[in-house]
């Protein structure tokens, strides 16, 4: 489901590696990328927009019900979050 929404309405760019620049000194972190196809690449996109495509996948499911709220307290096992309350 997610690579359906990390598409070009997402305004998704294709990452090869980052560039850290602090302090006038700079270090480039390459994605390795040699042993893959030409097609491979990270993804940097707009994050709401992301978020956004998902939940109109996940509408589409028979199995999914969408509901809105706010969180008032998060559901915790062993360090997990496991679920949520909210109030609508």
């Amino acid at each position: 489901m997610a690579e359906d929404c990390a598409n070009e309405s997402i305004d998704a760019q294709k990452v090869f590696g980052y560039a850290l620049y602090k302090d006038g000194k700079d270090t480039k972190l390459s994605y390795p990328l040699e042993k893959y196809s030409s097609d491979i690449a990270g993804r940097s996109f707009h994050n709401g927009r992301f978020i956004q495509r998902m939940r109109e996948k996940a509408a589409t499911l028979s199995n999914v019900k969408l509901e809105q709220g706010t969180v008032t307290t998060l559901i915790e096992e062993k360090g997990t979050i496991k679920g949520v309350i909210y109030k609508n």
